[in-house]
C-alpha cells in the first residue's frame, strides 16, 4: 500500500493493480484472474450498473450465495461510490432487506429497485454487514471505508502478508471476516483463493485445497482450526505449505494453539480479536510457544496502532467475579447500525471525549496485565433465581478428554421449569452411551444409532435382505459414484460405501442427519461425503417436516392424510403377513399412534440442485442416483441441467404416485434415453408408492462385486451421560448442573464455521432426551404404581424404576399401545395412548392415571 491512505478499497486496489498487473488476484473454481483482469472486470460491471442508473451513496442488496460472481458484484458496487448489504439465502434475505431498505437489489447483473427513494444515501461507507443472530434480531452496521483500511494496515503491521502468499478466503460474504480475508491478501498482492461450501464444511476437502493450492496464510475460527487437527493426520497438515495461521472470531483455546504450534513449528501463529462493528481484528499478538498458558484462553493481544481496548463495568449483575465489559476505541469503528437508533446508543457511547463501542464480551486484566476474555454478557442465565454461566459449563466440559467441544443451552420442556442441557462433540472413538438413540447390533459387522426400532428393522431388511435399490439390472460397480438423496440414517450408503469409491449422501433433516454421520463413523464409511441439504430444483432455503415418530417419512411437502395412508397400508402388512405382535392393540388405537406419529416439528434446511453439487464436487459421471426423498422426486430431477443427464446412468427412486406422477417421471427418462421398469412398494400396498429403476441400455459398469459388510470403524468407547454431568457438578457450582448431556456426531455450524448455537437448541429441544426430567411426584407403594410398573417391566422386558422413560427404554408406538390395552381392560376404558406418549415417564404417567381418575368420578 502506499505511503498515502486511499480514499476507499478500490482506489487501494487500483493501486496495487497498476504495481503488478499480471499476479494472480483471485483463484476460482473455474480459473484465475490476475490484478489486471480483476481491474477490468470491476470497471466493466461498474459502467453497466451506472448505465442502469446506479447512482452514488446508493446501497445495494448483492446475492451472495454464489461467491464468485458476488465478490465481482460487490467489488463493482463499491467501485460505483455505493455500499453492499450481503444478502444470504440461509439468512431469511426478506427480513433483512425489510430492515435494511436497500436502494436497489442486484441480481444476475441486473439493477432491481428496491427502495430507491430511501434515505439515508451511504457515502463513505462500504457496506452494511448483518451481524450474526436471528435475521430478526441481528444488527445491521454500517461500516466506512476508512475504517476498513486502518485496521488491515495495523494488521498487517504484525502479519506481514506479501506478494507471494496464497490466501484462503473461508468466511462467506454474508460474515464480516469475510472483508479481511479478501482485502487484507488483495491489497498487499497476494493471491486469494476462494474456498467454495463443501470446502468450508468438510475438513477433508479443505485440507486438499489448502494442499494443491499451495496455501501458504489461513485465516478461519478455532473451532475449524481444531477440527482440522482433530480429523487430519498431523503428517498431511506438516505437508503443506502453511507458514501463517490467523484465529479470531471465538475465544482461542490455549491448547489449540499449542497443537498447530507444535504440528507447524515453522509457521506463524496469530490471535486475534475483533468484530463486525468494529470493522475487523482491533487487537492481535504473534503466539509463541514459551509465552503459552498451560490450559484456558489466549489473550486477546494489542490493540492496533491507533486502537484504545478498555474495560467498563457493567449495568446489571455487578460484583459476579466476570470482569467487566470490554470496550473498543479509534479510527476503526463502525459508523453505526442502520435503523437502530436505540441499539446504536446502547453500544456506541461517548466517555470522556472519545467515542467507544461496548462489545458484550466480558473480560478482565490477569496478573500480567492481559486482557483475558471470560464470556459474553448475554451468555448469563438466571435460573431459580440463581446466575449461571454456561461459558463456564462449556469450558469444564472441554477439559474432559474426550469432549472436544460442547455447546449450553437453556431450554423448557412441557410442564418443567427451564433446565440447562449441553450438547457436546466426542472425539473421534468415543460415543454417549444414550438410551434416546441406543447402539443397535444388526449383523456381526453393522452398528448403528437408531431412531426408532421398527424403522430400523425395515430399512435393514429391504436394502440388506431383498436389496431393493439393486434389482431389475441396476448394478453397483467397483469404483462406481453413487448418490444418496434421502439418506435418512445412513443404512443405504453404507450397504455400497465398500463397492463404491464415492458416496455422496444428503439428509436434511438435523436430527437424522446427527444420526446418519454417527453411523458412518462406527461403520468407517469413509468413502461417504455427507451433506446436511436436501436435493431440490433450486438453491434455497426451505422448512422440512421431521417426524420424530417416522422418520422415513419426513419431508418438503407434508400431507398428513398422505403420511397417515402409509401407515396404515405398512400395519396393513404387517398384520396380513402376521409380523405384528398384537394386532388388536393395533386396531384399538390406530387413530391415536398414527396422529403421535405424525406430530412433526419443523426444521429449517438448504436446498441444492444436484447439478450445481456434480459441478461443485467435480463430479464426471453418477452410476447411480438413488432418490427417496417424500414426495420430492420430482424435484430432484429438476435440479439437473440438460448437460449432466448422458453422465447419469443409473437411477432408483421410490415414486409417490400423486397426479400421475409416475407416469410423468417414467416419460421423462425414455426422452433421455433410460429404460425403465416400475413395481408397488410391497410394504405399503394401497398407498400410490412405487419403485422405479431406471437404467441406460448401453450403460456397462463392472460387474457388481460381492457383498462386502461395512468395515467396523475404530472400536468406540462408551460413556456414561452420567459421568459428564458428574465432571461438571465437580467443578462449579452446584446450579450449573447440566440437566443432560447430548452426544452429536458433528457439532452444527454456521457457514463461517462457527457453532449454530441456535441449531443446537433445536436439536436439543426436539430430542426425546428433551423430556426425560418430566415426573410426577407419586407414591412408590401405592398399589396402582406397582400394578402400572409391572406392566411397562413385563412388556418393555426389562425392570423399570420410577423415573423410568417408556420410549428411551426400548418402548415403541405399539408397545405403548399394549400398555394402554391392558389398562383398559383393568379399569381405564377411557384411557387413551396418548397419554402415555404425552407422559412417558413412569411417576408422571401414574399422576396422569389418577388424575384422569378422579376426574371421570367428578
Amino acid at each position: 500500500m502506499p505511503d498515502r491512505a486511499p480514499a476507499n478499497l478500490i482506489a487501494a486496489l487500483q493501486t496495487v493493480a497498476r504495481a503488478q498487473p499480471k499476479a494472480s488476484a483471485l483463484r476460482l473454481p473455474s480459473g484465475h484472474l490476475t490484478y489486471s483482469q480483476m481491474a477490468e472486470h470491476i470497471r466493466e460491471h461498474a459502467d453497466a450498473l451506472r448505465q442502469q442508473g446506479l447512482p452514488q451513496g446508493a446501497l445495494v442488496g448483492v446475492d451472495v450465495s454464489r461467491s464468485v460472481p458476488a465478490i465481482l458484484d460487490l467489488l463493482a458496487v463499491m467501485a460505483c461510490g455505493c455500499a453492499y448489504l450481503p444478502l444470504d439465502p440461509a439468512h431469511d434475505p426478506q427480513e433483512i432487506t425489510g430492515r435494511a431498505k436497500p436502494h436497489f437489489l442486484l441480481r444476475d447483473a441486473t439493477l432491481v429497485p428496491f427502495a430507491p427513494d430511501e434515505v439515508p444515501v451511504t457515502r463513505g461507507i462500504a457496506y452494511v454487514m448483518p451481524t450474526s443472530g436471528t435475521a430478526a434480531a441481528s444488527k445491521l452496521v454500517e461500516v466506512p471505508h476508512q475504517a476498513v483500511l486502518h485496521n488491515l494496515a495495523g494488521l498487517n503491521q504484525l502479519t506481514e502478508i506479501t506478494s507471494e502468499d496464497h490466501c484462503l478466503l473461508l468466511a462467506p460474504l454474508s460474515f464480516s471476516s469475510s472483508v479481511r480475508q479478501l482485502f487484507l491478501p488483495l491489497l498487499h498482492g497476494a493471491s486469494v483463493v476462494v474456498a467454495d461450501e463443501t470446502q468450508r464444511q468438510d475438513p477433508d476437502a479443505l485440507l486438499a485445497l489448502i494442499a494443491t493450492e499451495y496455501i501458504t496464510s489461513l485465516d478461519t475460527v478455532p473451532s475449524l482450526l481444531a477440527l482440522l487437527s482433530d480429523t487430519q493426520s498431523p503428517d498431511a497438515l506438516a505437508a503443506t505449505c502453511l507458514s501463517r495461521i490467523m484465529a479470531a472470531s471465538e475465544p482461542i483455546p490455549a491448547a489449540l494453539a499449542r497443537r498447530w504450534t507444535t504440528l507447524l513449528p515453522e509457521s506463524r501463529f496469530f490471535a486475534m480479536y475483533g468484530l463486525t462493528e468494529t470493522a475487523g481484528i482491533v487487537a492481535a499478538h504473534l503466539v509463541t510457544a514459551s509465552a503459552l498458558p498451560e490450559d484456558g484462553y489466549l489473550p486477546i493481544g494489542d490493540p492496533l496502532p491507533g486502537t484504545q481496548v478498555a474495560l467498563h463495568p457493567q449495568q446489571e449483575e455487578p460484583g459476579d467475579g466476570r470482569g467487566e465489559v470490554l470496550a473498543v476505541s479509534g479510527p476503526g469503528l463502525a459508523r453505526g447500525y442502520r435503523y437502530q437508533q436505540g441499539e446504536q446508543d446502547t453500544r456506541f457511547v461517548t466517555r470522556e471525549g472519545r467515542r467507544w463501542h461496548l462489545t458484550g464480551d466480558l473480560a478482565r486484566v490477569d496478573e500480567a496485565g492481559r486482557i483475558m476474555l471470560t464470556g459474553r454478557a448475554d451468555r448469563q442465565v438466571k435460573l431459580a433465581g440463581k446466575l449461571i454461566d454456561l461459558n463456564a459449563i462449556e469450558t469444564a466440559l472441554r477439559t474432559h478428554p474426550a469432549v472436544l467441544e460442547a455447546v449450553a443451552v437453556p431450554l423448557t420442556a412441557p410442564d418443567q421449569d427451564s433446565h440447562i442441557r449441553v450438547a457436546v462433540q466426542l472425539r473421534p472413538g468415543y460415543l454417549i452411551d444414550d438410551s434416546a438413540h441406543p447402539l443397535r447390533h444388526l449383523d456381526a459387522q453393522l452398528r448403528v444409532l437408531e431412531a426408532n426400532q421398527p424403522e430400523t428393522t425395515h430399512m435393514y431388511e429391504e436394502i440388506y435382505r431383498h436389496r431393493v435399490y439393486e434389482q431389475h439390472g441396476i448394478v453397483v460397480p467397483s469404483d462406481a459414484t453413487v448418490i444418496d438423496a434421502g439418506a435418512n440414517i445412513g443404512m443405504f450408503s453404507l450397504s455400497v460405501a465398500q463397492r463404491a469409491a464415492r458416496v455422496l449422501a444428503f439428509e436434511p433433516c438435523p436430527p437424522t442427519y446427527q444420526l446418519c454421520a454417527a453411523n458412518l463413523q462406527l461403520n468407517a464409511g469413509g468413502t461417504v461425503q455427507l451433506v446436511e441439504a436436501a436435493l431440490g430444483s433450486g438453491t434455497r432455503t426451505a422448512e422440512i417436516t421431521w417426524y420424530p415418530g417416522a422418520t422415513g417419512l419426513s419431508t418438503l411437502h407434508p400431507d398428513p392424510d398422505a403420511e397417515a395412508a402409509t401407515l396404515h397400508a405398512i400395519a396393513r402388512r404387517e398384520i396380513e403377513t402376521g409380523s405384528m405382535e398384537d394386532a388388536e392393540a393395533w386396531r384399538e388405537q390406530a387413530t391415536d399412534i398414527i396422529e403421535r406419529k405424525l406430530r412433526g416439528q419443523l426444521f429449517p434446511c438448504r436446498v441444492l440442485r444436484l447439478s450445481d453439487v456434480l459441478d461443485t464436487a467435480g463430479v464426471t459421471d453418477v452410476d447411480l442416483l438413488k432418490i427417496d426423498v417424500q414426495k420430492a422426486e420430482a424435484d430432484v430431477l429438476s435440479g439437473i441441467d440438460e448437460r449432466h443427464w448422458p453422465r447419469i446412468h443409473q437411477i432408483v427412486a421410490e415414486v409417490h404416485d400423486i397426479d400421475g406422477r409416475l407416469a410423468d417421471l417414467v416419460r421423462q427418462l425414455h426422452t433421455r434415453g433410460f429404460h425403465t421398469i416400475t413395481e408397488a412398494d410391497p410394504m405399503s400396498q394401497g398407498a400410490g408408492l412405487h419403485y422405479l429403476y431406471a437404467r441406460r441400455p448401453d450403460y456397462a459398469g463392472d460387474p457388481a462385486l460381492p457383498d462386502a459388510a461395512p468395515a467396523r470403524g475404530q472400536e468406540t468407547v462408551l460413556l456414561d451421560e452420567r459421568d459428564l454431568v458428574a465432571w461438571v457438578d465437580r467443578r462449579l457450582p452446584h446450579n450449573h448442573r447440566p440437566a443432560s448431556v447430548t452426544g452429536l456426531a458433528r457439532m452444527p455450524r454456521t457457514p463461517s464455521g462457527k457453532c449454530d448455537r441456535r441449531a443446537v437448541a433445536r436439536l436439543l429441544a426436539a430430542s426425546p432426551a428433551a423430556g426425560k426430567g418430566m415426573a410426577g411426584h407419586h407414591d412408590a407403594e401405592d398399589p396402582q404404581f406397582q400394578r402400572v410398573a409391572a406392566l411397562w417391566s413385563e412388556i418393555l422386558g426389562r425392570p423399570v424404576a420410577p423415573r423410568q422413560h417408556f420410549f428411551l427404554s426400548g418402548g415403541t408406538s405399539l408397545s405403548a399401545a399394549r400398555v394402554v390395552s391392558r389398562l383398559r381392560r383393568s379399569g381405564h376404558p377411557q384411557l387413551s395412548v396418548r397419554a402415555l406418549f404425552d407422559h412417558p415417564v413412569l411417576d408422571a404417567f401414574c399422576a396422569a392415571l389418577t388424575r384422569s381418575q378422579k376426574d371421570t368420578v367428578i
